[in-house]
């Protein structure tokens, strides 16, 4: 059985492969299982005026801001400590991104996400995308 994945895990690849869909090279399959669970994480939180304004944010401004990532980190996990039909799912899902995002790339840049790994998940692609050094560990971006 595999590690589960942290709620900050849980919420990097929902929005990277259901919004943004730049976690390495993705298949239509990751795309598609990205956007569910996504939807999976807007879904639990309908009704939450404060969540839904940080998911509507972040799927406008295509980014998360530092406060909405931590909101939507400790909403996650808050409600899968609660709700163990809900934490089944997205792990699920998330798992099963993980294993689509492993078995189509055949590279070095290969992103595995899991419980001990999450905060450097996407330090790679960032550079990638915006042409500068990201250190999400330390929550601190470096510019070139």
């Amino acid at each position: 059985m595999l590690e589960p994945l942290a709620a900050g895990a849980i919420v990097k690849l929902a929005f990277e492969t259901g919004i943004k869909g730049v976690v390495g090279k993705l298949t239509e399959a990751a795309i598609n299982k990205g956007k569910e669970l996504w939807n999976a994480i807007k879904a639990k939180f309908a009704g939450n005026p404060m969540v839904e304004n940080a998911i509507k944010n972040a799927e406008e401004q295509k980014s998360m801001e530092e406060n909405v990532e931590n909101l939507l980190t400790s909403s996650v996990d808050f409600a899968m400590k609660n709700d163990r039909q809900f934490a089944e799912q997205i792990q699920n899902i998330a798992q099963q991104i993980n294993k689509e995002i492993n078995s189509s790339s055949q590279d070095s840049n290969t992103i595995n996400v899991n419980a001990n790994d999450e905060a450097n998940v996407l330090n790679n692609q960032a550079r990638e995308i915006k042409g500068q050094n990201n250190d999400f560990s330390r929550g601190k971006t470096i510019k070139k």
